[in-house]
């Protein structure tokens, strides 16, 4: 900008100033009075930043810059730019993140605004749904469970059953059920980092095939009074079960008597009782 002033006296006499030049300097904008984030903000996340509230004084346009700092780190994770948001990393996990503004009018830049944000703790999830297991008895039973982390951190399994224990570190289930436990059971697993854990269920179907019987005799074939009657039987288990043998002596007036013998191996035949006519 540039002035000259011009004068004169009473009769017409006049001089004028050369020009005097001058800039008009540019006024930056003042600091931001709002930035806000988005709360809360996990790893993989997006942390958003929205800033408002500066005015500039020559009513030039305003564009905020934004800058995200890792105070924990000490590391500049996302430079100065009109990008107002940034996805949490890994190497983040359970820091904190400074976000600092400015606003900038193509000349000059404002006072920086700054807020932090803490990263919120992951939950821990389970790699696959875990399903219905049927296993028999006789046969050994192994189940690998996997959890994830986002944050990296170590996971410990738990198990809500007395008829394994799960491998804490790697959670896998090993188990060698019995004849006894056979049944239906609803088994809890959870998978923790030491700050919150996360639970499922699946349903343990452990399962018993009943024995076959492959034959059974009466010898002799032919009886009179005071022979002896022998009673064979011959059964077999698909599990390799021993067998157990039940035994009922009767005529047309009723059971003479009755019993069992215990722990036979199956597919042997075995003489069970002996009765004398």
């Amino acid at each position: 900008m540039c002035a000259k002033f011009y004068f004169n006296d009473t009769i017409g006499n006049q001089n004028v100033t050369s020009n005097s030049c001058f800039t008009v300097q540019n006024t930056a904008p003042t600091i931001p009075t709002t930035l806000t984030l988005k709360d809360p903000v996990n790893v993989s996340a997006t942390l958003t930043a929205n800033a408002s509230g500066s005015i500039d004084a020559d009513s030039d346009a305003i564009t905020y810059y934004y800058e995200f700092y890792n105070l924990n780190d000490t590391t500049t994770v996302q430079a100065y730019s009109v990008d107002g948001s940034y996805i949490i990393d890994s190497v983040d996990a359970h820091d904190k993140i400074r976000v600092r503004v400015k606003a900038y009018d193509n000349i000059n830049y404002s006072e920086e605004k700054e807020v932090n944000r803490s990263i919120s703790n992951s939950i821990p999830s389970f790699n696959e749904s875990l399903t219905t297991q049927f296993v028999v008895h006789s046969v050994n039973f192994v189940y690998d469970v996997n959890c994830s982390d986002l944050d990296g951190d170590s996971l410990t399994y738990y198990d809500n059953t007395s008829l394994f224990d799960i491998n804490s570190s790697t959670g896998l289930i090993n188990d060698d059920p019995s004849v006894f436990d056979t049944g239906v059971y609803y088994v809890m697993i959870s998978c923790g980092d030491g700050a919150i854990n996360s639970s499922t269920a699946f349903v343990y179907n452990i399962t018993n095939n009943a024995p076959g019987m492959n034959s059974s005799s009466i010898l002799p074939s032919t009886a009179y009074t005071n022979n002896t009657l022998k009673g064979f039987c011959n059964a077999s288990d698909v599990d390799g079960d021993y067998l157990n043998y039940y035994y009922r002596w009767f005529n047309d007036s009723g059971i003479i008597t009755s019993g069992n013998l215990s722990s036979f191996a199956e597919g042997l035949e075995v003489n069970i009782n002996n009765l004398v006519v």
